[in-house]
């Protein structure tokens, strides 16, 4: 009885929207009939991961969503969130500082492997400039 409530198929699609855009863990619950394992990786530069999904995958990407807003100081539209659908029960988001991807219990050998690839595009973090505050003594001639 427990393993049918997370099989089940979802005719109501009222919590597919969060905030502004498509929540993945609904998205994929609908599209697959299943509730997703979730592997995330955080601090990269999502400019170099959705080019190397484009890449890689992009032939097998079925649907190609994403949430984008108007950058003024650029004059063009730029991405807050792109999710690629792959087949074999695989979706991919990716977002301002982080991807994470949707995928079966089945699948961690191939998610391993293309963490290792997106962590080569890790985004160091900036050190705090440290200001340093004193006070010098002058020497007064007598």
């Amino acid at each position: 009885m427990f393993l049918k409530l997370f099989r089940r198929k979802i005719k109501n699609p009222l919590g597919l929207f969060n905030q502004y855009f498509v929540d993945v863990r609904v998205l994929y619950t609908l599209h697959f009939h299943e509730v997703p394992c979730v592997s995330f990786i955080g601090k990269i530069d999502t400019e170099q991961a959705l080019a190397f999904f484009q890449k890689r995958y992009g032939r097998q990407v079925t649907q190609f969503l994403q949430h984008c807003y108007f950058d003024h100081e650029n004059q063009d539209l730029a991405f807050n969130s792109t999710i690629l659908v792959l087949p074999k029960g695989r979706i991919v988001e990716v977002a301002i500082d982080y991807c994470q991807i949707m995928h079966s219990s089945a699948d961690y050998t191939w998610v391993r492997g293309v963490m290792k690839q997106l962590a080569k595009f890790k985004i160091e973090d900036e050190q705090p400039k440290q200001q340093v505050i004193g006070f010098a003594k002058s020497q007064m001639a007598e």
